[in-house]
C-alpha cells in the first residue's frame, strides 16, 4: 500500500524520541568565560568533581601552549601563562586531587623531557632525584589508586636503567627494575602512544617502535608481557590509542591495516587481537585516531568512517555515526574521552588553522518537523520482501537513518537509494529520518 508522508503528520507529529548529539562546551566564543581564540588542543582530562581540563593554544603571537579549566561556568587558563615556551607541547594531563601534571615536549636546561607540575598556585618541574642526564618522561597517566604512573627513558646515577615509575606524592618509585622480560630495553626514540589499567590495576602501555610490530605490554605484578604474545600487528602498522573495557577486553586503534591495506579497529578479548567489522564494517583509508570506552561497554572511535563526521560507535554489533552529520569538520585529529559522569567529550583541531573546540555528547529528546515535510513524498513497503520504496524521483539520500522508539540507532547509511531493505529489523514501530539535498525527512514506519 502506497502512503503519502503528509497523510500521517497528525499521526506522527507528537512523537518523541531521543538522539544524542554534539553541544559546545562553555560560554560561545564572544562571551564572558568563553574559550576564545583557542587553537591546536592536544590533551583533556577531568578531576574527581568533573572539571574539564585542556591544552591549547592563543591564536596570537607567539603561539605559547596553556593548560585551561572548564569549571561548569567558564573557562580560565591555569597559572602563569608566560610559563611554558613557544616550542612546547602538551600531549597527556593527570589531575590527582588539586595538583595537576603535564608531559608532552616540555624540555628543561639540558633539553630533557621533564614532568611539569602546578601546585599551590604555580607551575614547577617536578625532579626524579637519582636520574641523570639521559632521563626522560614521555607519557604519564593515573591508576586505579589515584598515584600517578611516569614511562619514559631513565637511567639512575649508577646505571641502573627503569622504564615505569610511581610517584607516591612524595617520592618516586621504580616498577619492575628488572624482570624476565624487559620491554622497555628499546630505542629511546620508540613512542609511548598510551597508557590504562585493567580492573586489577594491572599497568598497559602501547609502544611504537621504528621498523618493529607494535605492541601493548602489562605488568602483572611480577614481571612484564606482551597482550597476545606481541605478534599481531604488522612492522608498517602503528598504534595510536588503546582502552580497557569490561572483562578487560582491549580496543587499540590507529594505523592497523588489514589485508587490504584498510585500517581497522582491533579487539583484544583476554586470548587473541582480532578486527571488529560488526555487519556493517569499519575499514577506512586514513588513520583511526583516538578509542573511548563507556559504563555500558559501547566503543566510540575518533575516525572517518561516515561521511561528514569523524565519531563513530560500536553497538549491537553495528558501526553507526555518533551525532548529526557534519558535526565536527573533516579535517585536523579528534580526540574523545569519556568524563567521571560517563559522558563522552571530544576535543579538536590539532590543526593550527581552525579554532578548537570541547564538546559533549548529550541525549537530546526531538520531534519530528511538521514543517520539514514535503506532501509530495510517498513510500510503500513491500510486506514480502520488507523493501521500503520511495518515489522514483526522490530516488537516493545522502543520509538514512532508522532509530527504535527508545532513540537507538538501528540502522545508518550514506548515500542510500530506494528501495531500502527493512529485512535486518525486527517487528515493531521505528522512526526514520532521511536527508536529501533539498531537505531532511522524519516519519515513522511500522515492520510486520
Amino acid at each position: 500500500m502506497r502512503v503519502t508522508i503528509l497523510s500521517m503528520i497528525l499521526s506522527v507529529f507528537s512523537f518523541l524520541h531521543a538522539q544524542q548529539n554534539w553541544v559546545q562546551v562553555g560560554p560561545a566564543e564572544g562571551n564572558d568565560g568563553a574559550l576564545t581564540s583557542f587553537i591546536g588542543m592536544n590533551a583533556i582530562t577531568f578531576d574527581n568533581e568533573n572539571n574539564i581540563y585542556v591544552t591549547a593554544r592563543f591564536d596570537v603571537r607567539p603561539k605559547k601552549i596553556y593548560v585551561a579549566k572548564f569549571d561548569g561556568n567558564q573557562w580560565s587558563v591555569i597559572g602563569d601563562p608566560d610559563y611554558f615556551d613557544d616550542s612546547d607541547k602538551i600531549n597527556h594531563l593527570v589531575v590527582i586531587d588539586d595538583v595537576i601534571y603535564a608531559v608532552g615536549f616540555l624540555k628543561d636546561e639540558d633539553r630533557n623531557n621533564y614532568i611539569a607540575m602546578f601546585k599551590n598556585g604555580e607551575w614547577a618541574k617536578l625532579d626524579i632525584p637519582g636520574m641523570n642526564d639521559r632521563s626522560g618522561t614521555k607519557i604519564i597517566a593515573k591508576d586505579n589508586n589515584n598515584q600517578l604512573i611516569a614511562a619514559g627513558a631513565y637511567q639512575y646515577d649508577n646505571g641502573d636503567e627503569v622504564s615505569v615509575l610511581r610517584y607516591t606524592g612524595s617520592i618516586w618509585q621504580p616498577i619492575a627494575l628488572n624482570g624476565p622480560f624487559r620491554p622497555f630495553d628499546i630505542a629511546r626514540s620508540s613512542e609511548f602512544t598510551a597508557m590504562h589499567f585493567d580492573s586489577n590495576n594491572q599497568i598497559h602501555i602501547s609502544v611504537n617502535e621504528q621498523n618493529a610490530k607494535p605492541y601493548i605490554v602489562f605488568f602483572n605484578g611480577e614481571g612484564w608481557a606482551k597482550v597476545g604474545g606481541g605478534n599481531n600487528f604488522n612492522t608498517t602498522d602503528k598504534i595510536e590509542d588503546f582502552q580497557i573495557g569490561r572483562n578487560n577486553f582491549i580496543y587499540a586503534v590507529g594505523d592497523l591495516l588489514n589485508d587490504n591495506q584498510k585500517n581497522t579497529v582491533r579487539f583484544f578479548n583476554g586470548n587473541r587481537w582480532s578486527q571488529v567489522h560488526g555487519e556493517n564494517g569499519y575499514r577506512v583509508d586514513r588513520t583511526i585516531e583516538k578509542v573511548a570506552i563507556s559504563q555500558e561497554n559501547i566503543a566510540y572511535v575518533a575516525g572517518p568512517r561516515f561521511e561528514g563526521n569523524f565519531i563513530s560507535k560500536f553497538e549491537n554489533n553495528r558501526w553507526s555515526r555518533v551525532g548529526e552529520r557534519d558535526s565536527f569538520p573533516d579535517e585536523g585529529d579528534h580526540i574523545i574521552r569519556f568524563g567521571n559522569d560517563n559522558t563522552l567529550y571530544a576535543i579538536g583541531q590539532r590543526n593550527f588553522n581552525v579554532r578548537a573546540y570541547v564538546s559533549r555528547l548529550e541525549d537530546q529528546t526531538l520531534a519530528i518537523d511538521e514543517n520539514s515535510i514535503d506532501s509530495a513524498y510517498s513510500y510503500w513497503i513491500d510486506p514480502v520482501s520488507q523493501l521500503l520504496h520511495f518515489d522514483k524521483q526522490f530516488f537516493s539520500f545522502e543520509t538514512f537513518t532508522i532509530y527504535d522508539i527508545s532513540g537507538k540507532t538501528l540502522l545508518d547509511m550514506d548515500n542510500a537509494t530506494s528501495p531500502v531493505d527493512l529485512s535486518p529489523l525486527p517487528s515493531g514501530m521505528f522512526i526514520v529520518k532521511a536527508s536529501s539535498k533539498k531537505q531532511t525527512l522524519s516519519f515513522k514506519i511500522v515492520t510486520r
